[in-house]
């Protein structure tokens, strides 16, 4: 028959030592299970494809419709999943320190034992933490995201702020990385079109649209537009006749309106729509004003010219952040500014 554990093997268990071991293993224990949760999570949910999504929002379990509508915002999903990583990681390699140093305070090769602990908890960690569940993650991909997804919406709820503060800090730093590498590469490109000009006599012509195209994804509105005092617009307030004056005089395709300052443009004009009504003395022409189309001053043309290959439109009036009116640009400034003055390229 085996003895009880003796009075002192008991007291040395419960001493603050003793309970120090116990919850540092049981926390690491812990860490390590929650680290292997997560990866495998993040595994199962960014291994689904379209298909999965459109069984899953068409799917009556309230899980799938929960699934779907985290993979939904996927940067906010991925984000979740890393701080969690991240701080159960660093969290276990940090009471791993604390344990292995408390062990290895009698030691004379001290530092010697706590560097191959760290190697064991990193090993650990990599094994345990992230290979194993990972793999185990995509090849039970709904069982995993079933039996998880109220615990994540709970975290993506709570942890919210932050992540988003850190995407668009992300998007950020991407748009000016991009800005500059798209600068960069303009500026790389120009630089050896001039070489390439400078070994060809008749390519001046040729190498001056070149220029222009590369430079093309650089520009901002504001390089382009025409100023605001150079706007041509037209007060709501304006009579019929008055306008049919104007118009004659101007011959513009399109004409701003605004209501008291230019800072309130309520629209444009097409004058081809007052054609109907050309002989009447007194139309309420203000009934025929179509919605204007705004964009940034610091929008890229580029951009732009997208805009207005989509939504059909040929004019853009441009404000700064206040949303005052800065300027105007139009389809035909952005063509011109690629294939420059056609006039002077058919004289030379």
């Amino acid at each position: 028959m085996k003895e009880p554990p003796s009075y002192s093997l008991l007291l040395s268990i419960f001493s603050d030592q003793g309970l120090f071991y116990i919850l540092s293993i049981g926390g690491i224990a812990f860490l390590l299970l929650l680290s292997s949760i997560v990866s495998a999570s993040e595994a199962a949910y960014f291994s689904f494809t379209s298909h999965h999504l459109d069984r899953f929002k068409a799917n009556v379990d309230k899980r799938n419709n929960l699934i779907a509508e985290l993979l939904g915002r996927p940067r906010l999903l991925l984000v979740s999943f890393i701080v969690l990583n991240t701080f159960v990681d660093v969290s276990i390699i940090t009471i791993s320190t604390s344990l292995v140093w408390e062990i290895a305070s009698t030691l004379k090769s001290k530092v010697e034992v706590i560097l191959l602990a760290l190697f064991l908890c990193i090993v650990a960690i990599a094994v345990v933490g992230e290979i194993i569940p990972r793999i185990y993650g995509v090849k039970n991909n709904i069982r995993v995201a079933q039996r998880t997804v109220y615990a994540w919406r709970v975290w993506i709820q709570v942890l919210r702020p932050f992540s988003v503060f850190i995407i668009k800090t992300g998007q950020l730093l991407e748009k000016k990385m991009d800005k500059s590498g798209i600068q960069s590469g303009a500026s790389a490109l120009s630089h050896a079109l001039e070489l390439a000009a400078e070994n060809t006599l008749e390519s001046g012509g040729d190498t001056l649209f070149l220029r222009r195209l590369v430079n093309f994804g650089t520009l901002t509105v504001k390089e382009v537009m025409r100023p605001r005092h150079q706007i041509s617009a037209i007060k709501t307030e304006m009579n019929f006749q008055e306008l049919i004056n104007y118009i004659s005089k101007t011959g513009f395709a399109r004409i701003p309106v605004y209501r008291k300052s230019i800072d309130n443009i309520v629209g444009v004009l097409y004058p081809k729509d007052l054609l109907p009504f050309i002989e009447e003395k007194h139309y309420p022409w203000q009934n025929l004003i179509r919605p204007g189309f705004f964009v940034n001053e610091s929008m890229r043309i580029s951009s732009l010219l997208k805009d207005f290959q989509e939504k059909h439109v040929h004019m853009a009036i441009a404000l700064n952040v206040s949303l005052n009116t800065v300027g105007l640009i139009t389809l035909e400034d952005i063509v011109q500014e690629i294939m420059g003055n056609v006039k002077e390229h058919e004289i030379k």
